[in-house]
C-alpha cells in the first residue's frame, strides 16, 4: 500500500463529520478545517519517530493532529501499544487506514496523566516491591538474559541451602530459606538448577557452575534466612 492509498479514506473520514478536506497543504499531509478548527493529519505506512516529529511540529499551527497508519502486523502489536501511548502523551491522536476505510483509534485529545498513573497502580507496586526486595545491584547493561530478579536471588538461597547441607527435603525449604513459598521454585525449576528426588531434593552440576558467580551474594542470603526462618 502506498501512502497515497490512506489519503482518500482519511479524506471521507473527515468529510462525513463535516470538515473541508485538502491534501498537501504546505508542510501537512492532509488538513480539515470546520468552523475556524484545524486538523493537520500526517500519513504513513508505519509509527516511527520520524513521523512522530513531523506530527509534534504541525502543533504549532494546528488545533489538533493525527497520524494515519495501516494496522500493525501481529509481530508488531506490542510495540504499537507502546509508541501509542507516546502519541497520547504527546497529545497526538491515531487514524487506522485498513483497505478503504478510515476509523479513529484515539483522539487528539489532552492526556490525563493522573488517570494513566491510577490504571497503573498494581505495575507500580510490582516495581516497588522488586526494588525493596532485591540484596545489592548485580545488574548490568548487557546480562545476556541473566538479569538478576528477586525471584532469581530466591533461587540462588535455595540452591546455596543445598550447598551448604547436602540434600534436603521439600518440607524443610519455607523454614530453611525463610520463605513460605520456596517449594513452588523447585517444582518449576525455571533455572534447570534442581533435581528432585522424592520428597528431597539437590542442585544439578549446571546450577553448582552458575552459583560461582554469585559468592557475595549466597552469603548474604544465607546470613539473611538464619535471622528470618518461617515455621
Amino acid at each position: 500500500m502506498p501512502e497515497t492509498d490512506l489519503y482518500m479514506p482519511v479524506k471521507t473520514l473527515f468529510e462525513n463529520m463535516g470538515y473541508s478536506v485538502k491534501a498537501e497543504v504546505l508542510d501537512a499531509d492532509v488538513l480539515a478545517v470546520k468552523d475556524g478548527e484545524t486538523v493537520a493529519i500526517e500519513l504513513k505506512l508505519s509509527l516511527n519517530l520520524d513521523v512522530i516529529v513531523q506530527a509534534a511540529l504541525r502543533q504549532k499551527v494546528a488545533d489538533k493532529v493525527y497520524i494515519a497508519v495501516p494496522p500493525a502486523k501481529r509481530a508488531a502489536l506490542k510495540k504499537r501499544q507502546n509508541i501509542s501511548h507516546v502519541l497520547r502523551r504527546l497529545e497526538i491522536g491515531l487514524i487506522t487506514v485498513r483497505e478503504d476505510e478510515a476509523k479513529i483509534t484515539f483522539e487528539a485529545k489532552e492526556f490525563d496523566r493522573r488517570g494513566a498513573i491510577s490504571r497503573s497502580k498494581k505495575t507500580r507496586e510490582k516495581m516497588m516491591d522488586e526494588f525493596s526486595l532485591r540484596h545489592g545491584d548485580e545488574n548490568v547493561g548487557g546480562t545476556n538474559g541473566k538479569t538478576m530478579t528477586v525471584y532469581r536471588e530466591r533461587a540462588i538461597l535455595i540452591a546455596a541451602l543445598s550447598e551448604k547441607y547436602g540434600e534436603i527435603k521439600m518440607a524443610d525449604i519455607p523454614y530453611l530459606s525463610g520463605n513460605p513459598r520456596a517449594k513452588s521454585i523447585i517444582e518449576s525449576n525455571y533455572y534447570g538448577w534442581f533435581s528432585k528426588n522424592g520428597k528431597s531434593y539437590t542442585i544439578t552440576d549446571k546450577c553448582r557452575k552458575e552459583l560461582k558467580s554469585y559468592a557475595k551474594l549466597k552469603k548474604t542470603l544465607l546470613s539473611e534466612a538464619e535471622g528470618k526462618k518461617v515455621k
